[in-house]
């Protein structure tokens, strides 16, 4: 079985998404922590590591710092040599991993809204999170078919991804996984691991 590992700031009390100052040294000894730990309980599993995707505002945060996008790719690949990089297309996540020839995986969001520059709406805003299996279903669907998305303002966005993430604390989660998946099959998209 395949997984991934999802670290964040260490921001327990807010499931890593809190924006934090936490960068450079520290930030990469915490993250390469958190793999290392989760990385263990996968070997005693059975379970193979074979992509990071940072978590929560960490994420948001390294798509427009090419600081943290730099840190992320530098435990990725002390922590996972061979792992893939998930992360938003276009974004200084992709720019970082690409310069260390580590294989990017572009991302999308059914259950976030978008803002008009591509950036995910803040959630602590009305309207971040999506919570309708229908609405998930059709964004997923037009950044699959269209490779855009429609923002929160309601103009387009391009994104061309390889990957949907439904968050799986998002209420109704699983009726909005299966609502996507039987969107996308009626289109004839086939579902499968990124490649």
């Amino acid at each position: 079985m395949d997984s991934g590992a999802p670290p964040s700031f260490p921001d327990r009390e807010n499931f890593g998404r809190t924006r934090s100052d936490l960068s450079g040294e520290a930030l990469e000894t915490a993250l390469a922590q958190q793999v290392v730990d989760l990385k263990t309980i996968a070997h005693e599993l059975g379970v193979s590591l074979t992509h990071l995707k940072p978590h929560g505002a960490l994420y948001n945060m390294a798509a427009i710092d090419a600081g943290l996008a730099e840190s992320i790719v530098r435990v990725l690949l002390h922590t996972l040599p061979k792992a893939s990089l998930f992360g938003p297309p276009r974004s200084e996540l992709e720019r970082a991993a690409v310069e260390q020839g580590i294989r990017f995986v572009a991302e999308g969001f059914a259950d976030r809204a978008y803002e008009a520059d591509g950036q995910l709406r803040d959630r602590a805003l009305p309207g971040a999170v999506l919570h309708d299996a229908k609405d998930q279903a059709a964004q997923a669907l037009s950044m699959s078919v269209d490779k855009s998305v429609e923002t929160f303002e309601g103009g387009q966005y391009p994104l061309s991804v390889a990957t949907i993430c439904v968050h799986g604390d998002t209420p109704a989660a699983v009726a909005a996984a299966e609502a996507i998946k039987t969107s996308l099959e009626t289109v004839g998209i086939k579902l499968c691991p990124p490649t």
